[in-house]
């Protein structure tokens, strides 16, 4: 049976930043969440991390896709800069605090709440969905959320039509990233 605690416990941060470089794997970028150009950033920016060993590849790739940009134009500045880029930094105005838009992730997060407390509502475990909401919100850090997997929409779809004796939907593992 499904809790508020597993619903919160589960959804957790990206995977750890061990440095190690491995080989790349093939990603479709374009099924990144902004626009061509943030996906352009997001690109640059991961072969950068990929190239300095600063970041793992699949880490790298499941944060910035789920993220979206600021603006156009500074992402795809960016994205051309980070080919050239040594890796004694990332370019000051190329960080994820110049590029992302929170904006998008902290509203995400906020309607994973909302399906997660009606999922709760529907099985009897919350009879106060605002208390619900505002638990999983504050338990999620929604306020500081950065970026939001691809697994997200899957995840809601299938919190909507689970029943309440179903383990929670793997999509929904990680789902929603803090800052």
């Amino acid at each position: 049976m499904i809790t508020l605690g597993l619903l919160v416990s589960v959804l957790g941060c990206a995977e750890s930043n061990d440095g190690a470089a491995a080989e790349p794997a093939a990603v479709d970028w374009s099924l990144g969440r902004g626009t061509a150009a943030c996906h352009q950033w997001q690109q640059g920016f991961c072969e950068f991390m990929q190239k300095c060993g600063a970041m793992p590849w699949e880490g790298c790739v499941a944060q910035n896709q789920g993220m979206a940009c600021k603006s156009d134009a500074a992402a795809s500045k960016c994205a051309a800069t980070f080919s050239s880029a040594s890796c004694t930094g990332i370019p000051a105005d190329c960080t994820y605090d110049a590029i992302r838009d929170r904006a998008p992730a902290v509203a995400l997060c906020e309607g994973y709440a909302a399906a997660a407390c009606d999922l709760e509502l529907r099985c009897g475990k919350t009879s106060d969905k605002t208390q619900c909401v505002a638990t999983v919100k504050a338990a999620r850090h929604c306020d500081v959320a950065v970026s939001i997997q691809l697994s997200y929409e899957t995840c809601i779809s299938e919190l909507k039509s689970m029943s309440c004796a179903s383990a929670l939907p793997t999509a929904c593992t990680q789902a929603v990233l803090g800052g």
